[in-house]
């Protein structure tokens, strides 16, 4: 392994990417770009999806749970899967699902078949969330940590897409089915990049062959997919046995389960508030502002595009500032920028603002891990990523329930509640810092 990596470090710097390695780098990064478009035509919809098919909000509720309990099944599912069967094939699965089931949307006619449309969309996009998370590393064999930052920027890039297109489609009186049908097209042109990725590597042999050949390996072989800690791709933090280090970790982690529990509950009012903003922030321009449907996705697209600049360059000052501090500045912002939002009928610009205060928090929570957690990050991300995406899965039910019961304006106010909870679990970190 240490031969393998010296010899793909030193043909790295002398020469030139291969031409398949090239092209599979731009089927990423076209990936991410698709993943990000499509998630995000869920939160414009929602008026609309509501209304044709007679939802009630404690069904969108449930519809956004669900499919966030798909969603994180798959991205826990398919590392396992990876193991066996590669994760090339696990993508191309991905790009399949997607294809297939986006045109179903057409055919949606009942809240159920909206359930299972969605529950098997949310499947084929968890697909993309891990092998694009797990292999942009091999992939990328120069400046990896930027070329990864680079690949989410393309997330962020999409979902300021993704509410555009929705918005102008539905201005022209187009519905939300046709919306997610036509997504199918972009899956099946970006399709055949993947595949010539993996031919274009195995052509290019020659000078570069051991590039391409170990990069074939990466996404291809048995090996070469282990998505699991002290995996035989190198994704673990250390090489001890596996029963031996899984009882090393226990030990280490048991002094700071407390802690850990805190991250925990910070990551998930963190993301909860990110996540259920954008899902609920078109509705409530929508129902309470007044607007248009296609003027609501544009100021989704807005709370994406600040996001995406808030992802680019708020995290440069983290370093001189402090993790957690500029955790607790952003959280305070963004809740200050939140209740002005819902307060002041003119104030929805704040709904661009607050995406760019909201952007930071996850990845900065993850930095906050690795810093704290050195060697043993990955086992602590194991723990306090679940605990987030179950508060997220939770907060669905509540907040459609709270739409229904309380008013669509009441109802979003209560997303703030989720940001209390960062800020409160937040303090308490840094007042037991060492």
């Amino acid at each position: 392994m240490q031969r393998r990596v010296a010899r793909k470090e030193s043909k790295d710097i002398a020469t030139p990417l291969p031409v398949g390695q090239i092209v599979l780098i731009v089927g990423l990064f076209l990936t991410m770009l698709l993943l990000g478009w499509v998630e995000n035509i869920r939160g414009p919809a929602i008026p609309l999806l509501r209304l044709d098919l007679g939802v009630s909000y404690r069904g969108v509720g449930l519809m956004l749970s669900s499919y966030s309990l798909l969603y994180f099944l798959t991205v826990f599912l398919a590392g396992m899967v990876a193991v066996r069967f590669g994760r090339r094939t696990l993508l191309l699965l991905g790009y399949l699902i997607a294809a297939a089931i986006l045109p179903v949307a057409l055919l949606v006619n009942s809240y159920l078949s909206l359930l299972l449309m969605m529950g098997v969309l949310a499947v084929g996009l968890g697909i993309f969330e891990i092998v694009l998370n797990a292999a942009g590393a091999d992939v990328f064999p120069r400046r990896t940590a930027f070329m990864m930052n680079l690949l989410h920027l393309f997330y962020g890039l999409g979902a300021v897409i993704g509410p555009v297109y929705a918005g102008l489609l539905f201005d022209q009186g187009i519905g939300w089915r046709p919306a997610y049908a036509w997504m199918a097209v972009a899956f099946l042109v970006v399709l055949p990049v993947i595949v010539f990725g993996r031919a274009g590597s195995a052509a290019g042999r020659g000078a570069n062959s051991g590039t391409n050949a170990d990069m074939n390996a990466d996404m291809n072989s048995d090996a070469g997919s282990s998505l699991e800690p002290g995996g035989p791709d190198g994704f673990g933090e250390s090489g001890a046995p596996e029963a031996a280090q899984a009882t090393t970790t226990k030990g280490l982690l048991r002094p700071q389960a407390g802690r850990i529990v805190v991250l925990g509950l910070l990551l998930g009012g963190a993301m909860t508030f990110e996540l259920a903003v954008a899902a609920w922030l078109v509705n409530f321009l929508v129902e309470v502002r007044g607007l248009s449907a296609a003027a609501g996705a544009g100021y989704l697209g807005a709370f994406f595009a600040f996001f995406s600049l808030g992802r680019l360059i708020g995290g440069i000052p983290a370093e001189r500032v402090g993790y957690l501090r500029l955790i607790e500045w952003f959280l305070l912002l963004g809740f200050a920028s939140f209740i002005g939002l819902v307060v002041f009928p003119r104030a929805v610009f704040l709904a661009a603002v607050l995406g760019f205060f909201i952007s930071i928090l996850f990845p900065t929570v993850m930095a906050v891990i690795i810093q704290e957690f050195r060697g043993l990050s990955g086992a602590v991300m194991g723990i306090v990523i679940p605990m987030a995406g179950a508060l997220n899965m939770i907060s669905g039910p509540l907040l459609g329930a709270a739409h229904d019961y309380l008013g669509v304006s009441l109802g979003f106010s209560l997303i703030g509640s989720f940001a209390l909870l960062g800020l409160l679990a937040v303090r308490l970190l840094r007042r037991t810092s060492s």
